[in-house]
């Protein structure tokens, strides 16, 4: 069905990484695309993950929470990672997806570590992540090691 990729729009403030955001998800709607945006914000830095979980519950494909509502303590994060899961299988299970994610630098280390992890797991799956962040912007080192990594991967060609 196709394979996914990744990427990244990096820029000074005000050069346009959001309009390129735009133009993207307009193009792959007229594609056949199903498209899923999320913007990571400053203040939704104190909620893991904010920036997926929103943009999951905007395209129809919510989070599902476990038996009780509520993860235990054991580990909340490797739980809130593995189901994201489900809602991205679904999604791509109908045709090829963008997801684009805005303002990058302001997501929370879970954003950061669901999006190294995700984008290996989907990478052969017809997901197409384009992420757009503020150089300098946010915790820069975290973010120029994110974006290396997965900058070094599609050089590599593993997704």
């Amino acid at each position: 069905m196709g394979r996914g990729g990744v990427v990244l729009v990096e820029g000074r403030p005000g050069v346009g990484k959001s309009r390129m955001l735009d133009v993207a998800a307009a193009t792959a709607t007229r594609w056949g695309f199903r498209v899923v945006r999320g913007v990571a914000d400053e203040l939704a830095q104190l909620m893991p993950l904010a920036p997926l979980i929103s943009a999951l519950e905007e395209s129809g494909c919510p989070l599902r929470t476990g038996d009780n509502g509520v993860p235990g303590p054991v580990d909340r994060r490797l739980l809130l990672l593995e189901r994201l899961q489900g809602p991205l299988e679904a999604l791509v299970a109908h045709g090829p997806v963008l997801l684009t994610l805005d303002d990058v630098h302001w997501a929370d280390p879970m954003t950061l570590l669901a999006l190294r992890s995700l984008t290996v797991d989907f990478a052969s799956t017809p997901l197409i992540w384009m992420l757009a962040r503020t150089t300098g912007g946010g915790d820069a080192l975290r973010l120029d090691r994110m974006f290396n990594t997965l900058s070094a991967r599609g050089r590599r060609g593993s997704g």
